[in-house]
């Protein structure tokens, strides 16, 4: 049995009796800089004068270091500042009742080894709920911060705490602190080899459309990405890519890049769309042959297979250097400009494709935003407004989507369509009557007076000859271009018609892209009829007209519309009157006849909003 008082180091251990509560108390005091100068002279001349004592020693340090890399923390270091103290320079002791220090082993003389225990015990497992819940903030803090080990602060603190051992007069105590200080710099440098050589995760796939990745590797959105020795082949579809510094990088397949770190990349082949706030300034794109450092822009990236690269710039200013030769080029490039550079390493300049570049994307509707204006000719045509429409299409104002153009209808009441999201509904202009123009109720209190018929359908993307009847002998023509075609649709609106489209709608299928104004050419198409014309056109938002042109009496003349949109704004109506000609009847006397109003490639303008980097997936 281990004596209450072994401060003489003269009693006999016994390995298989229990050991005593003060000695294991000396060692647990030394670890957490609390022992005393008697206690800790005497731990040191019982260490140094019995074997058994020894022995235990080296095992408790042991297996505390053991612990400790188990639990992945070091020991609390030594106070150095008590290091005279302990050596006995300084022969006065910590006070246990001192107010202003709380000694756990202090005890009562009249307490039974039993009830010290339960002390001890108590004090135990609160210091180890306090620790628990500081490593639990110290976890949050790390990942948050993404920060990693301070091994020169770390080992610095293991030197003092050792170095303090060393000073005291036991050779056992020196041995076993220097084998102390090799274990934990091994732990440590471990630790830092482990976080050096395992790959830093730096960005997170934030967003994917029908991606495949070469090697059978798969990512989901949400997965997060680490810097890389090896390149990631992208072999179809699209992935949007976040870095923790904040940029935002779109790929298109096929494409082979590499992540370098939370600010640059490598694309060694492939086509790229970044975009990078304010913030982020300092983001790299390196190619074989340049190298990228933005300054919060909007740009793009294509690379070659032979290592010939092209650099469009849509936002902001970035630097752009490349090698050719012995010579290093350097140039800033500003919104607007496009270089491109050869195998060698020359720039030169070249046009900028405004929409070559895929910008967003959206894996829920598959709506793919190169820069482009959102067609409403294509809208009407049930289209999504980037060409999946349908062609010679026809929108009867009472019964909706028709096969023929002929409608002779009147009637000023609303109607509500249906069978397309985007379109809200068509209704007959008659200033005789409160004329709705919305589902939710908006008037067009400035309407004038009309005969209240219509004559044809609203007409979308007609095709050669579709109006080849009676004297009408050809498809859509200003100044001699053809319109109606792919390249230059039009939406025909004869005299009276209007048509409200849901901008809220349209605004879902693209939640991040910005719809600033709606732009279009009107005019009135000549058919060689031989009558003139008389026509208005309007262009009105939530029932406001911010557009009109009244009593047009010339064809074949193109104006422009230009009209800006908010982003609160919800219904965009187009209308045609009749320019409230004498109403006759008879052929060519009625007051719409030759009135063949054309709205020329009216669309939606949309633009990337100023936070769009960090976005959760979609």
């Amino acid at each position: 049995m281990y004596p209450q008082d072994v401060s003489n180091g003269g009693t006999d251990l016994n390995r298989d009796d229990q050991i005593s509560l003060d000695f294991t108390e000396w060692i647990d005091r030394t670890l957490d800089g609390t022992i005393t100068a008697e206690q800790f002279a005497a731990l040191d001349n019982l260490i140094a004068t019995n074997e058994e004592a020894c022995i235990y020693y080296q095992e408790f340090i042991t297996t505390y270091v053991g612990l400790m890399d188990l639990q992945g923390v070091l020991p609390k270091t030594f106070d150095i500042s008590r290091l005279d103290e302990l050596s006995g320079s300084n022969t006065e002791s910590i006070s246990s009742g001192s107010a202003d220090y709380f000694d756990p082993y202090y005890f009562d003389p009249d307490e039974t080894d039993e009830e010290k225990k339960r002390r001890i015990e108590m004090y135990a497992s609160e210091q180890l709920d306090a620790y628990l819940r500081e490593q639990y903030k110290n976890i949050l803090l790390q990942e948050s911060r993404k920060s990693g080990l301070d091994l020169w602060g770390a080992t610095n603190g293991i030197a003092q705490t050792v170095g303090a051992f060393l000073r005291t007069g036991s050779k056992v105590v020196k041995a076993t602190a220097v084998c102390l200080l090799v274990v934990l710099l091994c732990i440590l440098i471990f630790s830092h080899l482990k976080n050096t050589f395992t790959p830093k995760k730096i960005a997170t796939l934030n967003t994917s459309l029908q991606a495949k990745f070469a090697g059978d590797k798969s990512f989901v959105p949400g997965t997060r990405l680490a810097s890389r020795q090896d390149p990631l082949y992208l072999q179809t579809g699209l992935i949007e890519i976040v870095f923790d510094d904040g940029a935002k990088v779109l790929l298109e397949a096929p494409a082979a890049f590499y992540l370098k770190s939370g600010d640059s990349m490598i694309l060694h082949s492939g086509q790229l769309f970044a975009t990078v706030p304010g913030f982020a300034k300092g983001f790299t794109v390196a190619t074989p042959n340049s190298r990228i450092i933005d300054m919060g822009t909007e740009f793009g990236i294509r690379v070659e297979q032979d290592g010939t690269s092209n650099l469009h710039m849509f936002k902001g200013h970035a630097a752009l250097s490349s090698d050719s030769g012995d010579e290093s080029e350097r140039m800033m490039l500003t919104a607007g400009q496009a270089r491109h550079i050869d195998i060698s390493g020359q720039i030169s300049d070249i046009p900028i494709k405004e929409e070559g570049f895929v910008r967003h994307f959206y894996s829920e509707t598959g709506f793919v935003w190169r820069g482009q204006k959102l067609c409403l000719v294509d809208i009407a045509g049930m289209g999504n407004g980037l060409g999946t429409g349908r062609e010679n299409v026809y929108l009867d104002p009472v019964e909706g989507y028709r096969e023929s153009y002929y409608c002779n209808k009147g009637g000023n009441e609303y109607h509500r369509l249906v069978s397309n999201l985007f379109i809200d509904g068509l209704f007959i202009p008659d200033g005789n009557r409160r004329q709705v123009i919305s589902s939710q109720g908006h008037e067009f209190a400035d309407c004038p007076q009309t005969n209240g018929e219509c004559y044809t359908n609203l007409g979308v993307n007609p095709k050669q000859r579709v109006w080849a009847t009676d004297m009408r002998t050809g498809i859509v023509k200003f100044n001699g271009q053809d319109y109606g075609v792919q390249s230059h649709p039009c939406i025909v609106m004869h005299a009276n018609l209007g048509i409200t489209f849901d901008l809220y709608a349209i605004r879902s299928m693209c939640p991040d892209i910005k719809m600033i104004r709606f732009v279009s050419k009107i005019g009135i198409a000549d058919f060689e009829e031989n009558a003139g014309c008389n026509a208005d056109f309007w262009v009105l938002v939530d029932g406001d007209v911010r557009f009109s042109r009244r009593n047009i009496t010339q064809k074949n003349i193109l104006s422009d519309v230009s009209v800006e949109l908010g982003s609160s704004d919800r219904f965009l109506t187009l209308v045609t009157t009749d320019g409230g000609d004498v109403d006759r009847m008879g052929a060519y006397q009625r007051s719409y006849t030759c009135d063949w109003c054309v709205f020329v490639e009216p669309a939606l303008v949309l633009e990337t909003t100023d936070d769009l980097v960090g976005t959760q997936a979609r």
